[in-house]
């Protein structure tokens, strides 16, 4: 049995390159209006961070920003098609990242090297508006930290050999603030 062969129509290349050429100026307007909101966003979270010093309180605010990636990413949830969630959830880690930058840089010690398991969570946890800092041992991660040479430090719960497990526990009985 012959098989009925529709008529195509060939696609028209110069129609293409137009309505591409549309959407794009269409991105570029809204990238722009991203950065404007972007750029609001930190000069309000600065205005924060001012009374927060002026009142003796800490910058940053684990909470606080637990409270806005739940908002956002409630909001994002009813947008079809939408972003997947865990690109949503970085580009607000490091647009709070930012901001917060603007208040205070904070200095994170992890246990390295660089793109070692601690510097990535210390990255999730952070975001990368922030200075990094390696170190060799898990002491010295809470030796930093207790000495004021950094504002947080990050370690894993467990590392081989097993006998580092109990390193942290030890480390912050003996490094009380």
């Amino acid at each position: 049995m012959a098989r009925k062969i529709e008529a195509v129509t060939p696609p028209n290349p110069a129609k293409a390159q137009a309505l591409v050429k549309s959407v794009r100026n269409q991105i570029d307007k809204l990238d722009l209006q991203i950065l404007k909101l972007i750029n609001d966003r930190a000069s309000a979270a600065g205005e924060v961070g001012k009374i927060k010093m002026e009142n003796g309180e800490d910058i940053f605010s684990p909470a606080r920003e637990e409270e806005v990636l739940a908002n956002v990413l409630e909001a994002h949830s009813k947008y079809p098609n939408a972003l997947d969630v865990n690109t949503v959830r970085a580009v607000f880690r490091e647009i709070m990242s930012g901001s917060r930058a603007l208040q205070k840089l904070l200095k994170v010690t992890y246990l390295g090297p660089e793109y070692s398991y601690s510097h990535l969570a210390a990255i999730e946890r952070f975001g990368q508006a922030v200075e990094f800092v390696p170190v060799g041992s898990i002491t010295a991660v809470f030796e930093e930290v207790n000495r004021g040479h950094a504002d947080f430090g990050v370690v894993p719960l467990k590392t081989p050999p097993m006998g580092e497990l109990l390193t942290p526990l030890i480390c912050s009985c003996a490094c009380p603030k």
